[in-house]
């Protein structure tokens, strides 16, 4: 037995271990929650390396930044239990499709080397940017639609304009047949399309559209820019859009093998255009594909994986894939219940004497060592503490009431939203103070007494009316006929404004988005 397979042996158990070396060229790895699902990829290409297959050619699609760099270290450690250099993952392409196919874009035509990517939300900044351009369109689509999003408020408007463009990409939808369905619809997104060209913008729904349209044409161009890729890894199987499955479909159909990790259990983004069916019915549309399920779940106690995959289960019926889930018996305590109880209240007397109760009792350590359970060893997980009670108070009070009843030393997290927190509360203050005219040294010194030191505490006064003073002239200075307009960027106000609160360290240049004087073109760069 070669080396490298007595380490895949020791390394995965012997569910991952038949998943990491299945010879067939589609594979479908069911992974649990919890049951290793990046590790059983991470020997696969580790094995594929030791088998003389080239880095070069392997590609793992993630669906976060986050999620490619933790691979990327699994395969290196992969590389390195295997006897093999571990730099070798430098050579591999293991990231986000978009982030791939960017690179495929750029070799397919260089100009788009050069183009600046849009994430969603500065998609709609661009829009936001373009709108006056846009005006003529977008009046006409309201106008075929006067009962439908586009009837809708300015940043509403935006909002359905930008899912509509990403849509006609993520769905595949073809121009031609938009135009004959909705005019006034293809009009402006075909209209949109041009400036991002015009202006040298691009999404990452366009990007991998492009990709796409391209294998589908078998230019020849695209064997050049696809290299020597022999091996498509795909995580979070579950999560693709058709978009997504159609890109990894032709890439497959071009003679890559295919090996997809997923869990239809955990399909969440149905939201966002993903489509569970891919997973379900992989077998369906690859008849030669074999599936290897990876049921033992290594992070928690079998009470609660049997309980969520009984729930699963009754929820989903038919449209889901029996997995079996397991979990490794252990001697920690577990009481899982359903309890119901009239008031508020009471639920929260019932869970604070139930943990002041168990507070001192002897806990067993992983390296043998007991101790007793503290604060810090409970939770009490509510869907949000937002919101008031019909009483008035916050959903949380109830329990944090019941805690300092007992003397129960607990933090309180996701109190609220961003806008809630007083630091967000103070900062607004701050811009208003600026809005209406040019504030006075004593307004200024009012509102750092009051509203800035007790969420900020190293506000720098002096710096902070030099702020108001130089911001306050600019934005407050008369209107010349004739003059020029200046340039005023808000996030270079925000940059100076945040060093006065203490906030940054040191001055950084902001690059401005959106705003331009009235005589020329608004610049987002």
């Amino acid at each position: 037995m070669p080396f490298d397979e007595k380490v895949l042996r020791n390394e995965l158990t012997p569910e991952q271990y038949d998943a990491a070396v299945a010879p067939e060229r589609e594979v479908l790895a069911l992974a649990c929650a919890g049951s290793g699902k990046s590790r059983t990829p991470a020997y696969r290409i580790a094995r594929l390396i030791a088998l003389g297959h080239d880095p070069t050619g392997i590609v793992a699609f993630t669906f976060t930044e986050e999620a490619a760099e933790s691979i990327k270290l699994r395969v290196a450690s992969a590389l390195g239990r295997c006897g093999l250099d571990p730099v070798l993952v430098g050579a591999m392409s293991i990231g986000t499709i978009h982030g791939w196919c960017r690179i495929v874009l750029g070799r397919l035509d260089a100009r788009y080397r050069q183009y600046e990517v849009l994430d969603d939300m500065r998609f709609r900044m661009y829009v936001m940017s373009r709108y006056l351009e846009l005006l003529k369109d977008i009046t006409g689509l309201r106008e075929a639609h006067p009962r439908g999003g586009f009837k809708a408020p300015y940043f509403e408007t935006i909002k359905q304009l930008c899912e509509a463009y990403k849509l006609t990409n993520e769905e595949l939808l073809n121009p031609a047949k938009i135009a004959t369905l909705d005019p006034a619809l293809s009009q402006v997104l075909g209209r949109l399309g041009e400036l991002l060209e015009r202006d040298h913008f691009i999404d990452f729904t366009t990007m991998i559209r492009h990709v796409v349209d391209a294998l589908a044409s078998g230019d020849d161009s695209v064997e050049r820019a696809l290299g020597n890729l022999r091996h498509l890894l795909v995580d979070e199987y579950q999560d693709v859009n058709p978009l997504q499955e159609q890109l990894i479909r032709l890439l497959h159909d071009r003679g890559s093998a295919l090996f997809v990790v997923g869990d239809d259990d955990q399909a969440i983004y149905a939201w966002r255009g993903a489509d569970v069916g891919n997973i379900l019915t992989f077998r369906t549309r690859y008849p030669a594909a074999v599936e290897h399920t990876l049921s033992h779940n290594f992070r928690s106690t079998p009470a609660i994986v049997q309980t969520a995959d009984v729930f699963a289960a009754a929820e989903l019926g038919a449209a889901r894939l029996v997995k079996n889930p397991t979990a490794t018996p252990t001697s920690e305590p577990r009481d899982l219940a359903r309890l119901w109880f009239d008031t508020r209240a009471e639920e929260a007397e019932w869970i604070a004497d139930r943990i002041a109760t168990l507070l001192g009792t002897a806990y067993l350590e992983s390296d043998e060592t007991t101790r007793g359970l503290t604060p810090a060893d409970f939770a009490i997980l509510m869907r949000s503490t937002r919101g008031d009670e019909q009483d008035g108070t916050q959903r949380h009070t109830a329990f944090t009431d019941a805690l300092n009843a007992r003397g129960i030393t607990y933090t309180l997290e996701a109190g609220g939203g961003l806008f809630d927190r007083p630091q967000a509360s103070a900062l607004r203050q701050a811009f208003e103070l600026i809005r209406a005219s040019n504030p006075n040294r004593g307004q200024v010194r009012q509102l750092y007494d009051e509203q800035l030191i007790p969420v900020f505490p190293s506000t720098d006064f002096e710096q902070l009316a030099a702020v108001y003073s130089e911001w306050g002239r600019r934005i407050h200075q008369p209107i010349i006929l004739g003059a020029a307009r200046q340039r005023l960027y808000p996030q270079q106000l925000l940059q100076e404004m945040l060093a006065a609160l203490g906030v940054l360290s040191e001055t950084r240049a902001i690059t401005p988005l959106t705003c331009g004087d009235a005589g020329s073109e608004p610049s987002f760069r």
